[in-house]
């Protein structure tokens, strides 16, 4: 998003998508930023997952440089990635984003189960065979490892699980929900989650009480406390308060009540006291967690330091590779929901005009699609809103016998991926 002349932010947008950009339209593109970045919003994600993160990370380090008044928002695929930054499940991260800690990520822990290194590997949710590019590093890395998988949902990984832990899923949650912006709402089951099924908060600490630790969080207000604690986020002030439109961290009364239309759709001790029938029994008036806390959340500094990488030059026989989610792809939820399978997209590679009609290609032929790894007879389709020299195909996609076709193109060892697309 570029704050500025709505009138030359039309022009700019309105230029062709994928002709590239000329001189006077970068320039505008300047203007429209300004020297600082002040009123500034950069939209950041991983747009190609064909493509190292190192790229879009140097990215995002050299505009926060160049531009210090410059806000960024990022675009992630799942909403939990970013609670799980905050709570500090990524290498180098603490709870609270701050930094201090040593891990592996997910690629780096699946190349050391294969190389011996580790030899435990817990899943947390998701199917980790539909989510990683490297389909066969991870059939490895899940062959080779004792695996203890917590999640709700079904998927190919549980085959390969030695320990399986249901969990409630979304629907059959107590607790509270963070969005984008910071704001904290309570939410509540639904659903009545099946017997064997445990809470996240109780599988935790069942898990770390077999490994010798005790995280202290024997409830569900104890969990809340210690996101409020260590984020900031008021999770435990939210439980706390009657049905409201929720709380945006680091806005004092930020609380928009709203009165229950038919209390009895609330039953409980709670929803009684909401509509003035009974006081509550105890003492309500604990402080909030967050108060007096002094959060030190990871600067621009800490991240600093790390060599921009050098892009290779392209291959002029090639094309680069642009994988790209959809709404609906082939992901665990999909495929557990016969109702949605109709929704999933046919498999086609999409291409700028100019390639197709170089190779002599339209709309609807078949075409060779190859790299070093292995190669697939796919449909193309014409689609002028991919960039000259590129394809892009829809990360889950599948050949016309089932295979996965993204998992055998996608190069991890180099920064980006290139295949080549021929006419049959």
């Amino acid at each position: 998003m570029l704050a500025g002349d709505d009138a030359a932010l039309t022009k700019l947008n309105t230029h062709p998508q994928g002709a590239g950009f000329s001189t006077a339209e970068v320039e505008l593109a300047k203007q429209l930023i300004g020297e600082t970045g002040e009123g500034v919003v950069f939209v950041v994600g991983r747009p190609n997952l064909a493509e190292s993160s190192a790229v879009v990370e140097s990215a995002i380090r050299t505009f926060a440089t160049r531009f210090p008044q410059a806000k960024f928002l990022p675009a992630l695929r799942r909403s939990n990635v970013f609670g799980a930054l905050d709570m500090g499940l990524a290498p180098g991260l603490r709870p609270g984003r701050t930094t201090g800690t040593s891990g592996r990520s997910a690629i780096e822990q699946m190349k050391a189960i294969v190389s011996g290194e580790q030899t435990a590997l817990l899943l947390l949710g998701g199917c980790l065979l539909g989510n990683v590019g490297d389909r066969t590093l991870a059939t490895q890395a899940l062959t080779q490892a004792r695996v203890i998988a917590v999640t709700g949902h079904g998927g190919a990984s549980l085959a390969y699980a030695d320990v399986i832990l249901p969990a409630h899923v979304q629907h059959e949650r107590f607790g509270t929900v963070t969005n984008i912006e910071g704001r904290v709402s309570a939410v509540a089951a639904k659903l009545v989650a099946p017997g064997s099924a445990w809470s996240d908060v109780a599988i935790a600490s069942e898990l770390a009480a077999e490994m010798g630790e005790n995280l202290e969080l024997d409830s569900l207000e104890a969990a809340s406390a210690a996101i409020e604690t260590s984020t900031g986020y008021p999770s435990t002030s939210v439980l706390r308060q009657a049905p409201s439109d929720g709380l945006l961290a680091g806005r004092e009364n930020g609380i928009a009540s709203r009165t229950l239309l038919d209390p009895m759709a609330n039953p409980g001790v709670r929803s009684a006291d909401e509509v003035g029938l009974s006081p509550w029994a105890g003492d309500v008036s604990l402080p909030a967690a967050s108060e007096g806390i002094q959060l030190a959340s990871a600067r621009l500094s800490d991240v600093m330091g790390v060599p921009a990488p050098e892009l290779p030059q392209p291959d002029a026989y090639s094309v680069l590779l642009n994988v790209t989610r959809r709404l609906y792809d082939r992901g665990i939820a999909m495929q557990g929901s016969p109702a949605l399978h109709a929704l999933i997209s046919t498999t086609r590679v999409l291409a700028h005009p100019y390639d197709l009609d170089r190779l002599g290609l339209k709309t609807g032929d078949v075409a060779r699609l190859s790299s070093e790894r292995g190669s697939f007879e796919l449909t193309v389709e014409s689609n002028d809103a991919v960039p000259r020299g590129s394809v892009e195909l829809a990360f889950g996609t599948l050949s016309d016998t089932g295979e996965n076709v993204v998992g055998a193109l996608i190069s991890h060892s180099a920064l980006v991926s290139e295949v080549r697309l021929e006419s049959r």
